[in-house]
């Protein structure tokens, strides 16, 4: 009988051993639980602030594109005054130029006192 106490007495020391060793895996596990759980937390709150970030980004970008369309808008309307302002310049210039014609045809004389001669006088004279 002493035997089967001894074995017993041996048996639950490995049973304890054996429990305080699943304690230990559990707990190494109940650890592992817990560290995934604040690693999934803290991606949680990563993925929020990629988020939050591309958001701003995006909002950024569609500003970005408005101020180029129209900065784009104005630099066309600007181009179209410019040609504006060019065929005003060319219909100036003929203007100038048919002007100098015209003034080339009157010759003033100091003796005629303002009065018209030279080629116009001579083409009226011709005709």
């Amino acid at each position: 009988m002493v035997s089967q106490i001894e074995q017993i007495s041996a048996a639950a020391e490995e049973m304890s051993a054996s429990a305080n060793e699943m304690v230990k895996v559990i707990d190494g596990v109940s650890n592992v639980a817990a560290s995934n759980s604040k690693a999934a937390k803290q991606m949680a709150t990563a993925k929020t602030q990629v988020s939050d970030s591309t958001n701003v980004v995006a909002a950024t970008i569609e500003e970005n594109s408005a101020a180029t369309q129209q900065m784009s808008a104005s630099t066309e309307e600007m181009s179209a005054q410019v040609q504006q302002v060019v065929a005003s310049s060319k219909a100036t210039f003929k203007m100038a130029q048919e002007l100098r014609q015209a003034i080339s045809l009157f010759r003033l004389t100091v003796e005629g006192q303002g009065k018209n001669s030279g080629r116009m006088a001579d083409t009226q004279a011709s005709a």
